[in-house]
């Protein structure tokens, strides 16, 4: 930095000795928040951090969301300092949030304080369908169930069919559907449910009653 005097009519001009400023990067303060707390498994989540400057100004750069040491993924500061994240891929359980900032050639880098985001089981709803009804007796009859999780996603695992609170059989769940064949049914009307016990990310349901009318 120099002072440059450019003289008058008295004085003749002059310029000040050098003095050596130093301008350090500023101190960053990182925050970071949920829009929904506790999730449900494959429900979209939106984090949000904002980034504010020691001495005002504006943040530029990009912030990037962890859950512990693993990476969620960035997002770029807007011209209020903030950068969001929309994620569905956040496994059950809870995870330490945080968003870490890496600086630039103005502001120091900065981890937010940890947020903790409890992800819960999804609830589901089980659909239960008959190929015939009614049917004759002695002819296979299919019934078909369908797991529908609240947020989307898939099941996993096996549906135990029941005639009242007698098992009929079993089928394994695939793109969220199961099946189950039988042509064991005796002549009459039979209350048919199709139970889901859930998995790691799913709840269990069970199915509204389908009465299948043996002819």
């Amino acid at each position: 930095i120099t002072a440059v005097y450019a003289g008058n009519g008295n004085f003749a001009a002059s310029t000040s000795a050098v003095l050596a400023h130093t301008v350090n990067k500023a101190k960053t303060t990182s925050t970071v928040t949920s829009s929904v707390d506790p999730s449900s498994y494959h429900q979209f989540v939106t984090l949000t951090a904002k980034l504010v400057g020691a001495f005002g100004g504006q943040v530029f750069g990009t912030v990037t969301f962890k859950s512990g040491t693993v990476t969620i993924g960035t997002g770029l500061l807007n011209s209020s300092g903030i950068a969001v994240l929309s994620t569905n891929a956040l496994a059950v359980g809870a995870h330490s949030i945080t968003a870490v900032y890496g600086g630039n050639g103005n502001y120091l880098a900065s981890t937010s304080p940890v947020k903790t985001q409890t992800v819960n089981k999804a609830t589901t709803k089980t659909n239960l369908a008959s190929s015939k009804n009614p049917s004759t007796h002695g002819t296979a009859v299919t019934f078909t169930a369908t797991v529908v999780p609240a947020f989307g996603g898939s099941a996993t695992g096996k549906v135990t069919f029941k005639d009242g609170t007698t098992t009929l059989g079993m089928g394994t769940v695939a793109t969220n559907k199961a099946t189950f064949t039988t042509s064991a049914l005796a002549v009459g009307t039979h209350s048919i449910t199709a139970v889901y016990p859930g998995d790691i990310n799913l709840t269990t349901s069970t199915s509204v009653i389908v009465k299948q009318v043996v002819k």
